[in-house]
């Protein structure tokens, strides 16, 4: 499966990616009322790494998703 999704952002390439390489962003990125907490952070410019993500889906039912890095292009 594959997630695509663009959006416009009014600062530089540079800028925008500097922030996406910070090792706690994904952290940064999660809204404070979702109830999803990182258990592995991964790191953006080395690719193969995995982050995984707890989350509550049904009740006391948690999931776990796994991104793993497949492309790093700074």
């Amino acid at each position: 499966m594959r997630f695509v999704k663009q959006s416009f952002i009014r600062a530089t390439p540079e800028r925008v990616f500097s922030f996406h390489e910070q090792p706690n962003v994904l952290a940064l990125l999660i809204p404070p009322w979702e109830s999803a907490r990182v258990i592995q952070p991964a790191k953006i410019s080395e690719v193969g790494t995995e982050a995984i993500v707890e989350t509550m889906v049904f009740g006391p039912i948690k999931a776990r998703w796994v991104a793993q890095h497949t492309v790093y292009d700074p």
